[in-house]
Formats: structure tokens, sequence, C-alpha cells
């Protein structure tokens, strides 16, 4: 897998995440009841998010082969490789 595409990936589980904060307020209000396909919505978005940020954790760097968000200290959205620094779009 190419560093872009570990880019596509983080954004769509931060896509995921961000549209499951938005939704869950009016899910946790009683007075803002959610319609049935929104209550999906949510749960789908939070369960895409959830399943991502396991996948993300398990992507290994496709220049140096090491994790790319880091071992022990995890950045889930970095942009570069924690161990060689590599970001997409690098030739050199």
């Amino acid at each position: 897998m190419t560093i872009a595409r570990i880019r596509l990936l983080q954004n769509l589980c931060r896509f995921c995440l961000i549209t499951a904060m938005l939704m869950l307020p009016g899910f946790l209000v009683e007075n803002l009841c959610l319609s049935n396909g929104m209550v999906m919505i949510l749960i789908a978005a939070l369960a895409a998010g959830a399943v991502l940020t396991v996948v993300i954790r398990r992507l290994r760097c496709p220049v140096c082969s090491h994790i790319f968000v880091g071992r022990e200290h995890v950045v889930l959205f970095t942009v570069t490789c924690c161990n060689c620094g590599r970001r997409a779009g690098d030739t050199a």
C-alpha cells in the first residue's frame, strides 16, 4: 500500500469520526429525536471509524516497513511516517 493510500484511509477515518461526533449530541438529547435512517448512519459511521482506526494502526510504511503511525507513541492522523519521515509524493 502506498503512502497516498494510507493518507486516504486516514482521511476517510477522520470523516467517519467527525460525522459520528456531529450526530451524537442529537442522538443523546431526547428533544432532538433522530429518524431511523439517521441512527443507522450514526452507527455506520461509528463502526467504520472504529474499523479504520484498527486498520490504520497496523499499516506499515512501504519505504521502511515500520508501522506508519508509530508503535509506542501513536499519532493516528500523521502526514509522515513516524520512523523514516517519508510523506506522499516524496521522490528522493
